[in-house]
């Protein structure tokens, strides 16, 4: 997948107009949009291949499945999650 222009122009003064509540989803997707996933989920599985990842079951290493967007926006899900909390140590979550 080649570098592609972004599809949609996001204005925060048009998408958060005063008055008008918005969730902190629709401002996550203003900076992560589906295309950027996209991006995100295609580069990750081809430095997998890239770096000869083992995708059989025998072999060195823990074996590689390939993401797809739902896995991707899970794992970020998290990242958010546990980078809001106060938490000191990882047993916590």
């Amino acid at each position: 997948m080649p570098y592609c222009e972004p599809t949609q122009s996001a204005h925060l003064s048009s998408v958060f107009q005063l008055g008008f509540k918005q969730s902190p989803l629709t401002f996550f997707k203003l900076f992560f949009t589906d295309d950027i996933f996209d991006i995100l989920v295609w580069n990750t599985n081809l430095y997998a291949e890239i770096k000869d990842t083992r995708t059989a079951r025998y072999g060195q290493g823990r074996q590689w499945r390939p993401i797809d967007r739902h896995k991707l926006s899970v794992w970020m899900a998290l990242l958010v999650y546990i980078g809001l909390g106060d938490n000191s140590n990882i047993e916590s979550y």
